[in-house]
């Protein structure tokens, strides 16, 4: 997952920023389907592989 390329709005409980670092720590913590998520920025990512 591309950790800084998210897009989204604010909502009433929290705004861009909080929805996307939440997004970024949660579904890289998720451990029960085995396969893990890495949250990588844009430049960790090698999108010619």
């Amino acid at each position: 997952m591309v950790s800084d390329a998210h897009t989204t709005q604010s909502k009433p409980h929290a705004d861009a920023a909080q929805v996307i670092a939440h997004h970024n720590a949660t579904l890289s913590s998720i451990k029960s389907f085995g396969v893990r998520i890495q949250a990588l920025q844009t430049a960790a990512v090698d999108f010619h592989a």
